[in-house]
């Protein structure tokens, strides 16, 4: 393990680039690198879930809620198990649904660490964040084109000028599930403009042929523009991505329409954080919405990377392999909201989970296989600092996320693995793995990730 020397955002002085006064994106040495303001390279690695409303318990029970005093210990905890940045910002609706976080003492607070960090110019939710019988925005409509400008408004205009910012991004898995949304959208009042969008792409498809149209959704068209107005398509729940044994069930017919219509709506609200964003903010990175790897395919990446700096999957997975999108987007990886294996209640889920000691070599593997490839600029890890008391993972997963117990006790052999690991991030940065070892890393990652969902 080598030692380098770094400047005062965590680059290593080594690694040259452009000096610009903010975060931006080199190649080098046929490597992806985030280049820190003062033109040296950087990987950022974090976790995912620092803070969320869902540990108010713990917070109640250690800090008495004093919120300043739990940002604080909880910050200085952060650092001590090296990470060296908060890729995923301070927290996001998914984890704070109730207004539980002061975002901007956070913010502050990692400026006063010299921590670069990422801030959320907010789309729409991911499906758990959803009140009883909410969905998901008309993102075709003037309302929230209007609505997203002004959230890129305040946001930017506080951060616009800020060096330690390495980019905005648009929140988690907010994707999936995409039947409910787009059957929402499509049962729109008359002429809603998510309507009319989505009837245009099917005129489009069908070239006009209603008969045809007719016969796969049993509806009574007498012009497939019948859908703006009157007609409406559904979509079963077997359309989800996600899961691909219930998605291999879904009508083979419809298939072609579904990911058309999904992929416009992911189109759009790329366009429209691009334009919202770089309209006051000219400096920053754009990242882009932190995607459930089945949510995109490569191909939609090709089409999306034009209004990001960055394609930024979760997951790595063979069904949306990261060689394959990097061949078609020739733009840097941010691994987004990376997980690196979870223990369960397994009289609750009945899953075998990980323990702690193969949690930890799981974490040495991802490590391995993420920051050691070259196409990979950096990765937020899916991880909570402390175990889950409420929330839905816990409520309906069972999981035991935290690399601290409720109470503040530390799993060892997990700390240790990251102390250890995250001390290694220039050695694999600067020692990228060839096609085969980043393979060969990937299955025995892979592996550990399917023991944690054996049943039992």
């Amino acid at each position: 393990m080598a030692s380098y020397e770094t400047d005062q955002y965590g680059g290593i002085t080594s690694v040259k680039g452009e000096k610009t006064g903010f975060f931006h994106l080199e190649k080098i040495n046929d490597r992806e690198w985030f280049i820190t303001p003062e033109g040296h390279g950087f990987v950022p690695v974090g976790i995912s879930h620092i803070y969320g409303n869902d540990s108010e318990v713990t917070v109640k029970e250690q800090y008495g809620f004093d919120q300043k005093k739990w940002v604080d210990a909880w910050l200085d905890r952060y650092l001590e198990l090296g990470f060296n940045s908060a890729p995923a910002g301070g927290t996001s609706p998914c984890r704070d649904k109730r207004g539980f976080i002061d975002l901007d003492y956070i913010e502050d607070r990692f400026i006063d660490k010299k921590l670069p960090f990422t801030t959320g110019v907010w789309q729409f939710p991911h499906p758990n964040e959803l009140r009883f019988q909410q969905e998901r925005p008309d993102i075709f409509s003037n309302y929230y084109a209007d609505l997203v400008e002004k959230r890129a408004e305040t946001v930017c205009t506080r951060h616009k000028d800020n060096p330690f910012l390495l980019g905005y991004y648009y929140g988690f898995g907010g994707f999936i599930n995409m039947s409910s949304w787009i059957n929402s959208v499509v049962t729109g009042h008359a002429g809603a403009a998510g309507r009319v969008a989505i009837a245009e792409i099917l005129v489009e498809r069908y070239q006009g042929d209603v008969s045809q149209f007719n016969s796969i959704y049993g509806t009574n068209c007498s012009k497939i523009e019948d859908i703006k107005t009157s007609e409406t398509i559904e979509f079963g729940p077997e359309f989800n991505k996600f899961n691909e044994r219930v998605y291999a069930t879904a009508d083979p017919a419809k298939k072609g329409d579904f990911e058309a219509i999904s992929d416009a709506f992911a189109i759009r609200a790329y366009q429209l954080g691009h334009e919202m964003i770089k309209k006051y903010d000219p400096n920053h990175l754009i990242l882009g919405m932190y995607v459930k790897a089945a949510s995109f395919s490569p191909e939609l990446w090709q089409k999306v990377i034009p209004y990001a700096d960055v394609s930024s999957p979760q997951h790595i997975n063979p069904i949306s392999p990261h060689e394959k999108i990097y061949e078609l987007t020739q733009k840097p990886i941010f691994v987004s909201d990376q997980t690196f294996g979870h223990g369960f209640e397994t009289e609750r889920v009945h899953k075998r989970g990980l323990t702690d000691e193969e949690q930890a070599q799981n974490y040495q593997n991802l490590m391995k296989r993420v920051v050691g490839d070259r196409r990979v600029c950096g990765v937020s890890v899916c991880r909570t600092f402390y175990d889950l008391l409420s929330g839905p993972l816990r409520t309906n997963g069972g999981a035991y996320e935290g690399i601290f117990d409720e109470h503040g006790n530390p799993r060892e052999a997990i700390v240790q693995a990251l102390k250890t690991e995250n001390a290694k991030i220039y050695d694999y940065a600067l020692n990228p793995l060839a096609e085969t070892q980043l393979q060969e890393v990937e299955e025995e990652f892979l592996r550990y990730n399917h023991l944690m969902h054996q049943t039992v």
